[in-house]
């Protein structure tokens, strides 16, 4: 009698064990908790799947999990930019219109744009976004892009807007900003203040040669003729085969017979 009983015990424990396994893995709160905490592992895939079966298993009445659930889809297929994101996110965007990831779900069609580098197609997305409901990070690559794409459709004052407050904030996008803060205010002509931009970072082997030339051309514009020897001097140096070399010795040139015609007429 007391096996019997013993076994019947046994028998119990582990029924009652799978039953408890059962629940945690299919019960539709754990199943949502469990995407989320996968999403912010960076287990894109995996986190999916949680949601697939918490929207198989949740209850209608479940409606705010459920609209979580589908975003959480989509940031995952963004994530691993699976084929058809584009068309995915776009019809999430359509059957929630006023969904409370309005911001994150334009800056993902937005991103995917820019990617293609239709920078155009980009900031149509990105002007939809209130990018202060982000986290630092984020928006500061959010904002870097929109700088960027900015500058690709020669929206010059809307480029020069972002990068001038990027490159006064610590980040990884610091020197980058800085180096697109000075090229915009460059192309815009306003040397002077392009200038002590590019001499921040004209050692920075990233842009050290792109800034030679920049340099070479600002000081040129504002009649520094010591300079513009010295740096037609350092490019010639440093690179001898660059083709932008064919423009340099084209000014320097214009600049000697310039001063011969000076001389000659003292």
């Amino acid at each position: 009698m007391k096996k019997i009983l013993v076994l019947i015990m046994l028998v119990w424990v582990v029924v009652s064990t799978q039953a408890q396994q059962t629940l945690i893995y299919t019960h539709p709160d754990l199943l949502f908790e469990q995407g989320k905490e996968l999403y912010n592992q960076q287990k894109y895939a995996a986190s999916s799947r949680s949601f697939e079966e918490f929207i198989k298993k949740a209850d209608k009445i479940q409606a705010g999990q459920l609209h979580e659930a589908e975003f959480y889809l989509i940031a995952n297929a963004y994530e691993l930019r699976q084929e058809n994101v584009f068309s995915y996110i776009r019809g999430f965007l359509n059957k929630h219109p006023y969904t409370t990831f309005y911001d994150k779900v334009n800056a993902m069609l937005g991103m995917l744009l820019y990617e293609e580098k239709d920078y155009a197609g980009a900031l149509n997305y990105f002007s939809n976004v209130n990018e202060s409901r982000f986290g630092q990070r984020e928006q500061t690559e959010f904002l870097f892009c929109k700088g960027y794409a900015s500058l690709q459709t020669h929206d010059y004052y809307q480029a020069l807007t972002v990068f001038k407050d990027l490159r006064q904030k610590d980040s990884e996008r610091k020197l980058a900003a800085t180096y697109y803060y000075a090229y915009t205010e460059y192309v815009l002509k306003n040397y002077t203040l392009a200038l002590p931009e590019f001499l921040k970072i004209e050692n920075d082997a990233q842009y050290k040669e792109r800034i030679a030339y920049h340099l070479f051309q600002i000081y040129y514009f504002l009649g520094d003729r010591a300079e513009l020897n010295r740096r037609a001097d350092f490019i010639f140096q440093h690179y001898p085969n660059n083709p932008d070399n064919v423009e340099i010795y084209r000014i320097m040139g214009e600049t000697i017979r310039q001063s011969d015609y000076s001389g000659t007429e003292e």
